[in-house]
Protein backbone atom coordinates (compact mmCIF):
# COMPACT_ATOMS: atom_id res chain seq x y z
CA UNK A 1 0.00 0.00 0.00
CA UNK A 2 1.78 3.30 -0.76
CA UNK A 3 0.83 5.74 1.80
CA UNK A 4 0.02 9.40 -0.01
CA UNK A 5 1.30 12.49 0.94
CA UNK A 6 -0.31 13.44 4.78
CA UNK A 7 -2.71 16.22 4.36
CA UNK A 8 -1.86 18.65 7.85
CA UNK A 9 -4.79 18.71 10.30
CA UNK A 10 -7.22 21.15 10.38
CA UNK A 11 -10.37 21.75 12.34
CA UNK A 12 -12.29 21.58 9.05
CA UNK A 13 -10.48 17.60 8.51
CA UNK A 14 -11.18 16.61 12.30
CA UNK A 15 -14.98 17.77 11.82
CA UNK A 16 -14.78 15.14 8.18
CA UNK A 17 -13.35 12.65 9.94
CA UNK A 18 -15.70 12.71 13.29
CA UNK A 19 -18.64 12.61 10.65
CA UNK A 20 -17.04 9.37 9.04
CA UNK A 21 -16.21 8.03 12.28
CA UNK A 22 -19.81 7.44 12.85
CA UNK A 23 -21.00 7.19 9.45
CA UNK A 24 -19.11 4.05 8.28
CA UNK A 25 -19.23 2.92 11.97
CA UNK A 26 -15.87 2.71 13.80
CA UNK A 27 -18.24 3.88 16.98
CA UNK A 28 -20.04 0.53 16.81
CA UNK A 29 -16.72 -1.37 18.47
CA UNK A 30 -14.45 1.66 19.21
CA UNK A 31 -16.98 3.41 21.31
CA UNK A 32 -18.18 7.26 20.56
CA UNK A 33 -14.98 8.58 22.34
CA UNK A 34 -12.55 5.28 20.84
CA UNK A 35 -12.46 4.11 24.26
CA UNK A 36 -12.78 0.09 22.67
CA UNK A 37 -16.45 0.01 24.78
CA UNK A 38 -19.09 0.58 21.68
CA UNK A 39 -21.91 -1.70 21.74
CA UNK A 40 -20.61 -4.66 19.44
CA UNK A 41 -17.20 -4.44 21.58
CA UNK A 42 -17.79 -7.87 23.81
CA UNK A 43 -19.16 -9.67 21.09
CA UNK A 44 -16.33 -9.44 18.32
CA UNK A 45 -14.46 -12.45 17.74
CA UNK A 46 -11.54 -13.36 15.64
CA UNK A 47 -10.99 -15.59 12.57
CA UNK A 48 -10.54 -18.61 14.69
CA UNK A 49 -13.60 -17.78 16.67
CA UNK A 50 -11.50 -16.36 19.86
CA UNK A 51 -12.96 -13.25 21.60
CA UNK A 52 -11.29 -10.25 20.61
CA UNK A 53 -11.04 -6.46 21.89
CA UNK A 54 -10.86 -3.44 19.70
CA UNK A 55 -8.31 -0.84 20.30
CA UNK A 56 -8.60 1.80 22.96
CA UNK A 57 -7.80 4.83 21.15
CA UNK A 58 -7.59 7.20 24.08
CA UNK A 59 -4.43 5.57 24.84
CA UNK A 60 -2.25 6.79 22.08
CA UNK A 61 -0.54 3.29 22.07
CA UNK A 62 -0.42 0.82 19.02
CA UNK A 63 1.69 -2.04 19.17
CA UNK A 64 2.02 -1.98 15.40
CA UNK A 65 3.06 1.74 15.54
CA UNK A 66 1.32 4.98 16.70
CA UNK A 67 2.64 7.34 14.16
CA UNK A 68 -0.55 8.89 11.46
CA UNK A 69 0.93 6.66 8.79
CA UNK A 70 0.69 3.66 10.76
CA UNK A 71 -2.89 4.06 11.05
CA UNK A 72 -3.49 5.11 7.53
CA UNK A 73 -2.11 1.43 6.58
CA UNK A 74 -4.62 -0.04 9.08
CA UNK A 75 -7.78 1.84 8.32
CA UNK A 76 -6.86 1.53 4.26
CA UNK A 77 -5.39 -2.14 4.11
CA UNK A 78 -7.54 -3.74 7.35
CA UNK A 79 -6.23 -6.30 9.68
CA UNK A 80 -6.48 -9.82 8.59
CA UNK A 81 -7.55 -12.29 11.04
CA UNK A 82 -9.55 -9.70 12.90
CA UNK A 83 -12.85 -7.88 13.14
CA UNK A 84 -11.13 -4.34 11.45
CA UNK A 85 -12.21 -4.36 7.71
CA UNK A 86 -10.27 -2.56 4.87
CA UNK A 87 -11.49 1.36 3.98
CA UNK A 88 -9.70 1.78 0.84
CA UNK A 89 -12.79 2.79 -0.65
CA UNK A 90 -13.85 5.66 1.63
CA UNK A 91 -14.63 7.74 -1.45
CA UNK A 92 -17.79 4.84 -2.60
CA UNK A 93 -19.01 4.24 0.94
CA UNK A 94 -19.57 7.19 1.47
CA UNK A 95 -20.94 8.35 -2.37
CA UNK A 96 -18.04 10.77 -2.23
CA UNK A 97 -15.83 12.03 -5.61
CA UNK A 98 -12.43 9.74 -5.90
CA UNK A 99 -10.28 12.62 -6.10
CA UNK A 100 -11.17 12.77 -2.36
CA UNK A 101 -10.24 9.71 -1.36
CA UNK A 102 -6.99 10.90 0.20
CA UNK A 103 -8.75 13.70 1.92
CA UNK A 104 -11.50 11.47 3.36
CA UNK A 105 -8.59 8.81 4.61
CA UNK A 106 -6.36 11.26 6.32
CA UNK A 107 -9.67 13.02 8.31
CA UNK A 108 -10.42 9.76 9.60
CA UNK A 109 -6.61 9.57 10.70
CA UNK A 110 -6.20 12.79 12.50
CA UNK A 111 -9.43 12.21 13.94
CA UNK A 112 -8.73 8.84 15.51
CA UNK A 113 -5.79 10.61 16.72
CA UNK A 114 -7.24 13.88 18.03
CA UNK A 115 -9.42 10.94 20.22
CA UNK A 116 -6.43 10.55 22.32
CA UNK A 117 -5.97 11.40 25.94
CA UNK A 118 -3.18 9.18 27.95
CA UNK A 119 0.19 8.41 27.06
CA UNK A 120 1.27 8.27 23.37
CA UNK A 121 4.12 6.82 21.58
CA UNK A 122 5.94 10.06 21.45
CA UNK A 123 5.81 9.85 25.55
CA UNK A 124 7.74 6.50 26.11
CA UNK A 125 10.86 5.20 25.16
CA UNK A 126 10.34 2.23 23.25
CA UNK A 127 13.32 -0.53 21.90
CA UNK A 128 14.45 1.03 18.96
CA UNK A 129 14.35 -2.37 16.19
CA UNK A 130 13.03 -4.49 19.25
CA UNK A 131 16.11 -4.10 20.90
CA UNK A 132 17.10 -3.77 24.14
CA UNK A 133 20.65 -2.49 25.50
CA UNK A 134 21.76 -4.18 28.87
CA UNK A 135 23.97 -2.65 30.90
CA UNK A 136 27.33 -4.62 32.10
CA UNK A 137 28.15 -4.62 35.92
CA UNK A 138 31.37 -5.57 37.93
CA UNK A 139 31.92 -9.35 38.15
CA UNK A 140 31.88 -8.89 41.63
CA UNK A 141 28.57 -8.06 42.12
CA UNK A 142 26.47 -10.56 43.50
CA UNK A 143 23.23 -12.01 42.32
CA UNK A 144 21.38 -10.74 45.38
CA UNK A 145 22.45 -7.65 44.72
CA UNK A 146 21.19 -7.92 40.90
CA UNK A 147 17.84 -9.39 42.51
CA UNK A 148 17.17 -6.09 44.46
CA UNK A 149 14.57 -4.53 42.68
CA UNK A 150 15.71 -1.01 44.79
CA UNK A 151 19.53 -1.00 44.36
CA UNK A 152 21.12 1.99 43.19
CA UNK A 153 22.69 -0.02 39.65
CA UNK A 154 19.36 -0.20 38.19
CA UNK A 155 19.53 3.76 38.08
CA UNK A 156 22.49 3.21 35.45
CA UNK A 157 20.49 0.95 33.36
CA UNK A 158 18.61 2.20 30.14
CA UNK A 159 14.87 1.87 30.46
CA UNK A 160 12.92 0.84 27.67
CA UNK A 161 8.85 0.93 27.16
CA UNK A 162 7.02 -2.25 25.97
CA UNK A 163 3.32 -1.53 25.24
CA UNK A 164 1.12 -4.23 25.90
CA UNK A 165 -2.52 -4.94 25.44
CA UNK A 166 -5.25 -5.98 27.88
CA UNK A 167 -7.23 -8.98 27.51
CA UNK A 168 -10.30 -7.59 28.76
CA UNK A 169 -11.83 -4.45 28.92
CA UNK A 170 -11.31 -1.89 31.99
CA UNK A 171 -13.60 0.52 32.98
CA UNK A 172 -9.91 2.49 34.24
CA UNK A 173 -7.56 1.99 31.34
CA UNK A 174 -7.14 -0.43 28.39
CA UNK A 175 -3.40 0.03 27.37
CA UNK A 176 -0.92 -1.15 29.53
CA UNK A 177 3.24 -0.28 29.49
CA UNK A 178 5.93 -2.20 30.79
CA UNK A 179 9.38 -0.44 31.98
CA UNK A 180 11.97 -3.10 31.27
CA UNK A 181 15.74 -3.52 32.19
CA UNK A 182 18.45 -5.53 32.31
CA UNK A 183 21.82 -5.91 33.83
CA UNK A 184 24.81 -8.63 33.40
CA UNK A 185 27.94 -9.70 34.05
CA UNK A 186 30.35 -12.87 33.51
CA UNK A 187 28.04 -14.96 35.67
CA UNK A 188 24.38 -13.36 35.54
CA UNK A 189 22.38 -11.80 33.44
CA UNK A 190 18.94 -10.06 35.48
CA UNK A 191 15.88 -8.47 34.09
CA UNK A 192 13.46 -5.93 35.71
CA UNK A 193 9.99 -5.57 35.21
CA UNK A 194 8.18 -2.78 36.35
CA UNK A 195 4.50 -1.52 35.28
CA UNK A 196 1.48 0.50 37.58
CA UNK A 197 -1.32 -1.76 38.54
CA UNK A 198 -3.97 -0.32 40.65
CA UNK A 199 -4.80 -3.64 42.18
CA UNK A 200 -2.32 -6.21 44.09
CA UNK A 201 -2.97 -9.74 43.41
CA UNK A 202 -0.75 -11.97 45.07
CA UNK A 203 -3.05 -15.06 45.54
CA UNK A 204 -5.29 -17.00 43.88
CA UNK A 205 -8.46 -18.06 45.16
CA UNK A 206 -10.75 -18.69 42.18
CA UNK A 207 -9.65 -20.53 38.74
CA UNK A 208 -11.21 -17.27 36.77
CA UNK A 209 -8.82 -14.98 38.93
CA UNK A 210 -5.31 -14.32 38.13
CA UNK A 211 -2.90 -13.27 40.33
CA UNK A 212 0.50 -10.50 39.13
CA UNK A 213 2.76 -12.04 37.32
CA UNK A 214 5.21 -12.17 34.05
CA UNK A 215 7.30 -14.08 31.60
CA UNK A 216 10.47 -13.59 29.50
CA UNK A 217 10.87 -15.99 26.47
CA UNK A 218 14.34 -16.84 25.30
CA UNK A 219 15.01 -18.59 21.56
CA UNK A 220 17.04 -21.50 22.29
CA UNK A 221 18.00 -21.43 18.68
CA UNK A 222 18.25 -17.55 18.18
CA UNK A 223 15.63 -17.22 15.86
CA UNK A 224 13.39 -14.08 16.47
CA UNK A 225 9.98 -15.41 15.03
CA UNK A 226 7.38 -15.67 17.20
CA UNK A 227 7.32 -19.01 18.59
CA UNK A 228 4.24 -19.30 21.29
CA UNK A 229 5.60 -21.05 24.06
CA UNK A 230 8.06 -22.72 22.04
CA UNK A 231 7.87 -25.83 20.07
CA UNK A 232 9.79 -29.12 19.31
CA UNK A 233 11.41 -27.28 15.99
CA UNK A 234 12.27 -23.71 18.13
CA UNK A 235 12.31 -24.48 22.19
CA UNK A 236 12.45 -22.07 24.38
CA UNK A 237 13.25 -20.39 27.50
CA UNK A 238 10.89 -18.77 30.02
CA UNK A 239 11.33 -17.23 32.62
CA UNK A 240 8.21 -16.97 35.29
CA UNK A 241 7.69 -14.62 38.04
CA UNK A 242 4.63 -14.73 40.18
CA UNK A 243 3.91 -12.47 43.59
CA UNK A 244 3.00 -14.98 45.32
CA UNK A 245 6.63 -16.95 44.87
CA UNK A 246 7.86 -13.14 46.04
CA UNK A 247 5.60 -12.82 49.10
CA UNK A 248 7.20 -16.35 49.96
CA UNK A 249 10.57 -15.38 49.44
CA UNK A 250 9.79 -12.05 50.97
CA UNK A 251 8.56 -14.34 54.22
CA UNK A 252 11.27 -17.13 54.55
CA UNK A 253 13.76 -14.14 54.39
CA UNK A 254 11.80 -12.31 57.10
CA UNK A 255 11.54 -15.26 59.40
CA UNK A 256 15.12 -15.99 59.24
Amino acid sequence: IQIPDEISKTNELLKLGKSIYTEIGCNKCHGETGKGDGPSSNILVDSWGYPIIPRDFTSGVYLGGGQTQDLYLRFVGGMDGTPMPAYGNLSELLGKPKEDEKKLAWSLVHYVKSLETGISEEAINTPEDGKITALAVSKRTKSDKLLDASSSLWNKADSYSIPISRLWQSDNVNYQVVEVQAVYNSKYIAIKLEWDDITSDTSLYRVQDFQDAAAIQFSIDGTMDFHGMGSKDHPTDIWFWKSEWQMQKNSDTDSN
